[in-house]
């Protein structure tokens, strides 16, 4: 199997491994943790119903694709739990996946900082986004920094149609002058 694959098959395997074993019924989902002790009562349990024979020979008839669509049913529904788990579990690893990489961002100034010049435009209008970025342009010690101001101002330039502005940031970048 590929990683791919396997992924995307594992939910599918785990619940046939804990079938067999038996522990599907013990293990609840998260989600199932959150509900009252009266809605545990509800939970399938796969034991043997009341007046459940092997042999069948009483007067009642024995529908055995019945009793399969009741059994599948009820395989259905516990699997769905377990969707729910494995989905609950795939955006709590996707959200530390995120915090990680914030992480990683924090750690370096430069990244941190281009990070805050990415954000500018979520906090100010255009208009604003050029002051401020032309007075920390003025400010920023790092020449990383400055070059990424610079792309910045390039393009917000280009939104307000200075085009003459972003033409002389992008000759500046293209020169190497970070001042």
């Amino acid at each position: 199997m590929t990683p791919l694959r396997l992924r995307r098959d594992l939910p599918m395997l785990l619940a046939a491994v804990l079938l067999a074993w038996g522990a599907i019924s013990l293990i609840p989902a998260p989600s199932a943790l959150a509900q009252s002790d009266e809605e545990d009562d509800d939970r399938i349990e796969f034991t043997e119903r009341e007046g459940d024979d092997d042999d069948h020979d009483g007067d009642d008839e024995y529908d055995e694709e019945e009793d399969y669509d009741d059994f599948a049913e009820e395989i259905e529904r516990e699997l769905a739990g377990f969707e729910m788990y494995f989905a609950e579990l795939e955006a709590v690893t996707r959200i530390m996946d995120v915090v990680q990489q914030v992480t990683e961002i924090a750690k370096d100034p430069d990244a941190a900082a281009i990070a805050g010049i990415l954000a500018v435009n979520e906090h100010h209008e255009e208009d604003e986004q050029l002051v401020f970025l032309e007075s920390v342009l003025d400010e920023a010690a790092s020449p990383t920094i400055k070059r990424a101001i610079r792309m910045r101002l390039i393009d917000v330039y280009k939104h307000n149609d200075q085009f003459d502005k972003a033409a002389e940031q992008a000759r500046l970048l293209i020169i190497g002058q970070d001042g």
